[in-house]
């Protein structure tokens, strides 16, 4: 019943959930670099697209083992911008980019977190004509932690003060962390990305719940 509510919901409301979904991600990385440019103080003075699906054949073509393409593949980048300082030899001192598998990730955190919003909607709807027992505040609480979990894991920043690599862990520098921390949580940002899904899935799951339950006649799969 979870699922055909879920279902449902997405039929019902799916131009305005894409336009959502779509919002969200945009917003997502719009946020992440003013973030990065008041962070810095600089406007970024660069911008550089690449052709990933050339650089991806690239790859493959040149890497023996698929092992090693893998983790190469997940870190090309389609676009980047940033600051070169023309007092350090041009190097970019930072660099905000956009990875596709990263987006891919994002977006589909927006897709569920524009589901839960519509479930949560729906259901503070049907509560209207109805006197249930209130949702409990610990669903909203969980899908707002995934979504920080699911956001500042799939930030791609890099700083000369961190060896100019991108990852997430520059944003936990750049909060104020310090670096050896941050390359110490480094490794563990695809296991928090993975639990936040997992969370915001479990916060889907049990509002679309609610909203069966509350709203039987419509969101109950009649088999």
């Amino acid at each position: 019943k979870q699922l055909y509510a879920t279902y449902q919901i997405i039929k019902m409301y799916r131009w305005r959930w894409l336009a959502m979904s779509l919002g969200f991600t945009i917003l997502y990385y719009v946020m992440v670099l003013v973030f990065t440019i008041i962070r810095f103080q600089e406007i970024p003075n660069y911008v550089t697209f690449e052709n990933v699906f050339h650089v991806y054949h690239m790859i493959l073509t040149n890497t023996p083992s698929l092992s090693d393409a893998i983790p190469i593949l997940s870190n090309e980048a389609f676009f980047e911008t940033g600051f070169k300082d023309p007092n350090y030899y041009g190097v970019a001192t930072w660099s905000y980019m956009l990875i596709p598998p990263k987006v891919l990730l994002v977006f589909f955190m927006a897709m569920l977190l524009t589901t839960y919003l519509f479930l949560k909607s729906q259901t503070k709807r049907a509560c209207m004509s109805k006197t249930p027992v209130a949702p409990s505040p610990k669903v909203t609480t969980t899908a707002s932690i995934a979504t920080m979990l699911v956001s500042l894991t799939n930030v791609s920043l890099s700083w000369v003060v961190c060896c100019a690599t991108p990852n997430w862990s520059v944003a936990l520098t750049m909060l104020g962390l310090s670096s050896s921390i941050s390359w110490w949580l480094n490794p563990y940002g695809i296991y928090m990305t993975v639990i936040g899904l997992l969370l915001m899935m479990a916060a889907v799951f049990v509002q679309a719940g609610h909203l069966a339950r509350l709203n039987p006649a419509q969101f109950h799969y009649a088999s």
